[in-house]
């Protein structure tokens, strides 16, 4: 309804751009992921029919931004653009029938390095915990942690919690995904804190689900994991072992 009557304004406001765009633009495609992703939020295990259907409308609506904010080259609106367009590839590589990867790397370097060239510090995690999800399901552990530290130093720096919020909760699938069920508890703790602490609703399903996890048998949680990874690991990826040793633990 919100979304609903912001569109209309902004018709009536700016009659040739049909769609919300800019900020108002990615807070839409992001209420449409968020709302149709699994209860892991983000490890996208159990993704169905519906996320599918929801990232491809998440594309159509993205697509159409893009090319106005390029022609008026608008720097954060690029940006953001292009971060809907990688989550919602993301969406689409992973479920039947499959997209190329290539797309989701690409608009997910192009969101990041767009954000920085834009000088909006409080948009770079939202880039950076979006390619730190997409590199730890390629298995790019490494990445995926560079990006976590960053986007987590930026939140704690600028008092940004949700975003911190949100860089602890993918610290713990990280640490799922390694295999350090103790580094993931310890930052789950911390994402329940600060999910209760701010009244940040839409991920209370997401460390519901977490804790879950954490307590099931270390090796039912190890073979899930296993079984539910869907890309290959990177061929140059090190020891996952030796991946998270900057890992802050607060």
């Amino acid at each position: 309804m919100v979304f609903g009557e912001a569109e209309a304004a902004q018709v009536e406001r700016e009659p040739w751009y049909p769609r919300l765009r800019s900020l108002a633009g990615y807070r839409y495609c992001d209420l449409l992921l968020g709302t149709a992703e699994p209860q892991d939020g983000s490890g996208l295990a159990g993704v169905t029919s519906q996320y599918r259907q929801v990232c491809e409308e998440v594309r159509r609506l993205a697509s159409s931004s893009i090319d106005i904010a390029q022609r008026n080259k608008w720097l954060l609106d690029i940006a953001l653009d292009q971060l809907s367009l990688g989550r919602a590839h993301l969406g689409l590589s992973i479920t039947p029938p499959p997209l190329d990867l290539h797309p989701v790397i690409a608009y997910l370097d192009q969101a990041v390095d767009g954000l920085r060239q834009s000088q909006r510090v409080d948009h770079l995690p939202r880039g950076l915990l979006a390619r730190a999800a997409f590199r730890r399901l390629a298995s790019d552990f490494s990445g995926a942690a560079a990006d976590l530290r960053e986007a987590q130093e930026i939140a704690e720096r600028g008092s940004m919690r949700l975003h911190e919020a949100d860089a602890h909760l993918e610290w713990t699938r990280l640490h799922l995904a390694t295999g350090d069920p103790a580094a993931a508890r310890r930052h789950l703790d911390r994402a329940r804190d600060l999910v209760r602490a701010c009244g940040y609703g839409r991920r209370e399903r997401e460390v519901t689900w977490l804790e879950s996890r954490l307590s099931s048998e270390p090796g039912k949680i190890l073979e899930e994991i296993r079984l539910r990874r869907s890309f290959r690991p990177a061929a140059d990826a090190p020891d996952s072992s030796t991946l998270l040793r900057g890992d802050r633990d607060r």
